[in-house]
């Protein structure tokens, strides 16, 4: 079955920002910085665009900024989350719909996680002061962190 979803992902992502394209609803979602003394956990996920990015994920209706985050990270990387900072909000366009994307941040104890793989392709600990290239929103997302 997850080889089927994995094929199909393709055709959903591309029906998706159509989607976005023609309605240009409004999002929200949450992305967070998990740091382990001067490392940052970066990810890729199977579908959208393949560069390296934050974890995170949708917002869901009813559900609140916390407990959004604390479900994607352990839903992506196995990550139980203790103590959470927001660092702040920003509204990002770029995919044709208004996506309020939150920031925050938690510190781990230790560098273990388990990605899921039918979600993300890849997940990786970086130098925080010498990250891999990073799309614009991301940039934006680890400059919340550095002026924090």
């Amino acid at each position: 079955m997850r080889k089927v979803i994995k094929l199909l992902s393709p055709a959903v992502w591309f029906f998706l920002k159509s989607y976005w394209f023609v309605f240009r609803p409004t999002s929200y979602g949450v992305k967070i910085i998990i740091t382990n003394k001067n490392s940052v956990l970066l990810v890729r996920h199977n579908y959208g665009y393949k560069t390296w990015t934050f974890p995170g994920g949708c917002v869901k209706k009813g559900e609140n900024k916390e407990s959004a985050i604390k479900r994607e990270i352990e839903e992506e990387v196995g990550i139980k989350l203790d103590k959470i900072t927001f660092l702040g909000h920003f509204v990002s366009t770029k995919e044709h719909k208004k996506d309020n994307i939150f920031v925050c941040h938690s510190e781990v104890k230790n560098k273990n996680f388990k990605k899921d793989v039918f979600e993300i392709k890849e997940a990786k600990w970086f130098d925080i002061n010498n990250p891999p290239s990073l799309p614009e929103n991301s940039r934006k997302i680890l400059d919340f962190y550095k002026n924090y």
